[in-house]
């Protein structure tokens, strides 16, 4: 039988956009970072700042600027074919201003921050906690910043648990239960959008942990003893 947790996959992206300027003077640009490396722990950084000003053809002064920010961590706890947590958090800040004639956009959008983790539990079901904290602005509450936990039916991705779904899609993340065998992924994500005179910053963080339920522990207890008599044996 298989009792481990075995992470198999992750997927880390990046991604930011941005148009600021007045007239011709225009700054348009997307910048999409991805990555795949499973590590037992890992951090990614991502950003942009810019800003120009000058007077348009009649006299009429503009002045925009932009600045984004993203970071996310991770660390996993145990091994890759046998883990027992995951911790990571990852924030995203997106400031803009203009004046005069001046416009200015920017955004973390295209899923924005996002993190994923897949993995599988064994043919013994486990019990897990999920907790967390999930922050974003008023005017960013929507689906865009959230944690989910799901499972794969062998069609889609059924939900376990999301944030979406707490008070203004924020707020304390606290979830338990058991996962039985099969296929799941942890999806966590911060995306904003900063149109004007705005500064905006959203975040989040979570600790997932996994344990083999009482029975699973059981199951398992002689095959601990056989081992335990053999080094003694051995010894």
């Amino acid at each position: 039988m298989t009792f481990a947790q075995n992470i198999t996959g992750r997927n880390s992206q990046l991604n930011y956009n941005y148009v600021y300027g007045g007239g011709g003077d225009s700054n348009v640009d997307s910048v999409n970072d991805l990555y795949s490396t499973l590590n037992l722990g890992d951090m990614h950084s991502n950003g942009y700042t810019g800003s120009t000003s000058g007077v348009l053809p009649g006299g009429t002064p503009y002045a925009a600027s932009v600045y984004s920010e993203l970071n996310q961590m991770y660390s996993i706890n145990g091994t890759l074919s046998n883990f027992t947590g995951i911790t990571a958090s990852a924030t995203t800040r997106v400031t803009t201003s203009s004046s005069g004639a001046g416009t200015a956009l920017m955004n973390s959008s295209n899923q924005g921050n996002s993190l994923t983790f897949f993995f599988t539990v064994g043919s013994a079901s486990v019990d897990y906690t999920l907790t967390g904290n999930v922050t974003v602005p008023p005017s960013e509450a929507g689906f865009a910043t959230h944690v989910t936990l799901q499972k794969f039916d062998g069609i889609t991705w059924q939900m376990v648990y999301t944030s979406i779904f707490l008070p203004g899609s924020q707020g304390t993340v606290n979830s338990s239960g058991t996962l039985l065998s099969g296929d799941y992924r942890m999806v966590s994500e911060v995306a904003l959008n900063s149109f004007g005179n705005e500064d905006w910053i959203g975040s989040y963080n979570y600790d997932l942990q996994v344990v083999p339920e009482p029975v699973t522990m059981f199951a398992i207890a002689p095959a601990l003893m056989l081992l335990a008599r053999r080094k003694r044996k051995n010894a």
